[in-house]
């Protein structure tokens, strides 16, 4: 994983930082900002979750299109995500440019609800990434 922005999600009254990006997966994501979806990793999203849904709270960006009709009290509902939330439970493993963590708090969302809180290690957090960005093989 190289290194990027994190996004910050509020839950349970503590601030977590996440590599998790849920606003890419938004279906009207290009028509709603000025710059390609590519350069979205540069702004800063703050996300909360209440009463088990996932909100976005604050953006930090310059949108086309106004997103007013599709808020809650202010707040836009990610409806559009389902996936998983990862935070860091222990302390960083740096990995050559990378990071890591032993384990995880993993939520699971569906349709932007919260279905399902997780511990999980590494390689289970992160499937599909080579098992040596898991663990720091470095002799020092």
């Amino acid at each position: 994983m190289t290194h990027q922005n994190l996004e910050l999600f509020f839950y349970k009254s503590r601030r977590l930082y996440s590599d998790s990006q849920p606003l890419r997966s938004h279906p009207k994501l290009s028509d709603l900002l000025m710059e390609p979806p590519a350069y979205i990793s540069g702004y800063e999203r703050t996300w909360s979750i209440k009463e088990n849904k996932l909100y976005l709270v604050n953006l930090k960006i310059h949108l086309e299109k106004s997103c007013a009709e599709d808020t809650e009290d202010g707040l836009i509902f990610a409806d559009w995500f389902t996936g998983n939330v990862n935070f860091g439970k222990s302390d960083k493993m740096p990995i050559g440019m990378h990071y890591r963590y032993e384990k995880y708090l993993s939520l699971r969302f569906k349709n932007g609800v919260l279905a399902e809180e997780l511990v999980l290690t590494c390689g289970q957090a992160y499937p599909s990434e080579p098992e040596e960005l898991c663990h720091d093989t470095t002799i020092f």
